[in-house]
């Protein structure tokens, strides 16, 4: 609380200590059954492996670990960023950087390839009361010889196992295994594994370009165990260097892209019913008269914002608490600048400018009393390569601004990794001209 019991509103989940926040990750599991809402379009289970796409806050984690408990009991849910934080870390610049050399990413590869597989071990040997029918030898294929280990596969060993293979600096790692080795590994798990081994891997846009082109084999078709591979659209590092005919996305996989039509009816209402669900399992239990309009158009396909903005609009339900609001959505405003501004430095940095540009060429929709919608069209123009610097980097900004939550894909679009539309949705936050009090209550 500020001076005279004002909240302070300092980031975009409008945190202070009478809010609660929510993350996927951080749901107990005994609450993840009672606060599930459908999520419009997703399967109750997974038919075949899939590349899930969706914003930061659409409910991928939530939904990844809800099918774990639920229709897909047993499944090995990994945390990409974590598991591979320390590959990362040793690569420098939290392992974002689009450019390698060949050995380098050899190197990444195949101790990407060692870590998965000893994980998935650990985490096997976990779910399985008598244990695993193999050997830590059975990953031999994918480490220096020097680190081989022998003995029984369990959760101690397996992870023991894993802090020596973290532990080795990547310019001291030899390049060890092929793809094919590390599916081969994975399929003699899923043998021992009792029941079907079914693997869910999240947060992939953490990880570095060459982990992608590792982990994105594990979708294949022909590759017996079943895969869901979750990031967020517009990741620059799942989009591929070329077609690759053995790899289609919806041929040789599915994708499911959730949020793809957040102001479409239907996820209205579910956006509204998971809102009220899970505040409501943490005894915030939402006024049936409370107009949830705006919060819902405003957080677009983010849960997590729409969680806060509720807890918002309930914390400022009188009309005598409009300024209280106010605040707090500049504040949210002025974080997702920020943000933006970090992830585009120093390839665009007059992302702000460019911002109120765009309001500034619509003054007349942005003053209506309804909430619209802003979608930018990028040509050729003169002026639309002034705003986005050069056409050679425009593509990159253009990612960069999706997954710093700046741009969206339009209303209705599905991605597609080898396509880039012309039409991006400026975030809602940032498309409000601040004075407009209409798109707040």
């Amino acid at each position: 609380m500020g001076r005279g019991g004002r909240r302070v509103y300092d980031d975009c989940t409008l945190a202070t200590s009478g809010y609660f926040p929510a993350d996927g990750d951080k749901i107990p599991p005994e609450q993840l059954k009672a606060t599930h809402v459908p999520h419009p379009g997703a399967p109750e289970a997974f038919a075949r492996s899939t590349l899930l796409i969706g914003s930061r806050g659409s409910g991928k984690t939530f939904l990844l670990r809800h099918r774990r408990h639920t229709t897909h009991q047993g499944a090995i849910y990994i945390n990409l960023l974590r598991a591979l934080q320390e590959l990362s870390r040793d690569i420098g610049l939290g392992g974002r950087t689009l450019t390698y050399s060949d050995l380098l990413a050899a190197k990444i590869r195949s101790k990407t390839a060692a870590l998965i597989g000893v994980l998935t071990m650990e985490l096997c040997s976990r779910q399985s009361s008598d244990g695993l029918s193999t050997t830590l030898a059975s990953l031999d294929s994918l480490v220096p010889a020097h680190l081989r280990r022998s003995g029984a596969a369990t959760e101690t060993s397996a992870r023991d196992f894993r802090r020596d293979i973290n532990a080795l600096r990547l310019a001291d790692w030899e390049e060890q295994s092929s793809t094919s080795d590390f599916l081969d590994v994975l399929v003699e798990l899923g043998r021992a594994y009792p029941g079907r081994l079914v693997l869910l891997l999240d947060r992939a846009e953490d990880v570095p370009l060459p982990s992608i082109h590792v982990l994105t084999q594990l979708l294949d078709q022909s590759f017996p165990v079943l895969t869901v591979l979750a990031a967020r659209p517009g990741v620059a590092q799942l989009l591929p260097l070329g077609h690759d005919p053995t790899l289609v996305p919806g041929d040789h996989f599915d994708v499911l892209h959730i949020g793809a039509d957040p102001y479409d009816e239907p996820w209205q209402s579910f956006a509204r019913a998971a809102t009220e669900n899970f505040l409501g399992e943490n005894d915030r239990v939402v006024p049936n008269d409370l107009d949830l309009g705006w919060t819902t158009r405003f957080s677009r396909d983010s849960l997590r914002d729409s969680i806060a903005l509720t807890q918002l609009a309930m914390a400022t339900s009188r009309p005598s608490d409009i300024d209280e609001r106010h605040r707090a959505l500049v504040a949210m405003q002025m974080q997702r600048i920020t943000r933006a501004r970090a992830a585009l430095f120093p390839d665009h940095p007059n992302f702000e400018q460019f911002v109120r540009d765009v309001r500034n060429s619509v003054p007349g929709e942005l003053a209506l009393g309804q909430q619209v919608s802003v979608v930018v069209h990028f040509e050729e123009s003169e002026d639309q390569l002034r705003l986005l610097e050069t056409h050679d980097r425009r593509r990159d900004i253009l990612l960069g601004a999706i997954r710093a939550e700046a741009l969206y894909f339009p209303p209705g679009y599905r991605w597609h990794p080898y396509e880039l539309p012309t039409e991006f949705e400026l975030a809602p936050i940032l498309a409000w001209n601040g004075s407009n009090l209409q798109w707040i209550q």
